[in-house]
């Protein structure tokens, strides 16, 4: 609900909901666009370019909030980073490469 005429959702407390979108690909990353595409829909979005620092930091970029936009291969390495077993969590010292490490509750 957009009660102050910006275009931002917001919940019943009042806030709104924000998103970093992080780019990783240098200056001509499409993070920008794509927090455009969200603001569009009324998220809170802005862009930051991941640095040398938090590339390195595993556990940063395994429990960032919102989204990092990057790039992958095609094919089966593709959908394979997906898996559970690839999951970013602590008892791994975040290593893998799901960093959403979404586990499905029913195997």
């Amino acid at each position: 609900m957009d009660e102050r005429g910006d275009g931002l959702l917001r919940n019943t407390a009042g806030r709104t909901f924000p998103c970093v979108v992080r780019g990783v690909s240098g200056p001509s990353t499409l993070a920008p666009l794509i927090a455009d595409g969200w603001r569009a829909v009324g998220v809170d979005t802005s862009v930051e370019q991941l640095s040398q620092a938090l590339r390195r930091d595993l556990e940063a970029r395994a429990t960032m909030k919102c989204m990092e936009h990057g790039s992958r291969t095609l094919g089966r390495t593709a959908l394979e980073h997906l898996h559970s077993s690839h999951a970013m969590l602590p008892e791994n010292r975040y290593a893998g490469s799901s960093r959403g490490a979404y586990m499905n509750p029913d195997p």
